[in-house]
């Protein structure tokens, strides 16, 4: 073949796959996240994701977020005031936003899940060595400092909770035998006691990361601002 043809191709080739390579469109990365809705008068947290776009008091939704996708939330009774609207740059990884406050005065919480504990889903596990993971998170905004124990615990599970504090994750048994946790809330000053709450560790959430939520305004005892605490699910 004639050298200088040759040479000719190469450039040819090389311009073009050049040209190829412009033209590639990089798909966005993602990540996932979780709203929970603590806020005090907020029924629902409108988003703009398409799958399942409102998000109940003392619930949460899960969503797969791209990296360049702008997340808006709001009050379902006043959309047109953001309680948030950007795009968080994240392309990777798992967050939670936590909607808190009052209807009058709301916040978010924007927390890298970081220590979000893994469970191997391919290993079997037997009757005795199952668990479920548990962390505290105090979203009620007129709370005091909280502790909190299992009634027939000497120690507690957690010794100051103040309002926006989350604990770290603990696993607790989730036998046959230990069905069920009596846990206290009480003022991690004077140890008066504020609430109870039940958790049943059970096939439901077994193997399972779960945030136990202290919602509700101190001192209400009824209705959908009682103080209490609700179960939210990870995985």
């Amino acid at each position: 073949m004639n050298k200088y043809f040759c040479h000719i191709s190469i450039f040819v080739i090389a311009i073009a796959f050049t040209s190829c390579k412009k033209n590639i469109v990089q798909a966005p990365s993602s990540f996932t996240l979780y709203v929970v809705n603590a806020g005090i008068g907020v029924a629902e947290v409108q988003t703009n994701f398409t799958t399942t776009p409102l998000v109940p008091y003392g619930a949460r939704n899960i969503y797969y977020v791209q990296s360049d996708q702008t997340i808006v939330m709001a009050d379902s009774a006043n959309p047109t005031a953001y309680l948030l609207n950007k795009n968080l740059g994240y392309s990777s990884g798992v967050y939670t936003i936590f909607i808190t406050g009052q209807a009058t005065a709301l916040n978010t919480i924007v927390k890298a899940e970081a220590d979000l504990p893994f469970i191997a889903g391919d290993k079997i596990y037997t009757s005795t060595d199952s668990i479920v993971n548990i962390r505290f998170a105090n979203l009620s905004p007129n709370s005091v400092p909280l502790k909190i124990k299992i009634a027939t615990a000497t120690t507690n599970e957690v010794d100051d909770l103040p309002y926006k504090n989350i604990s770290t994750w603990r696993a607790y048994k989730a036998t046959a035998t230990t069905a069920n946790y009596s846990l206290q809330i009480r003022d991690a000053v004077t140890d008066a006691l504020l609430a109870t709450y039940t958790f049943t560790a059970n096939a439901t959430n077994r193997f399972k990361n779960v945030t136990l939520m202290i919602k509700g305004l101190q001192g209400t005892t009824t209705g959908t601002n009682a103080f209490g605490v609700a179960p939210i699910n990870y995985f």
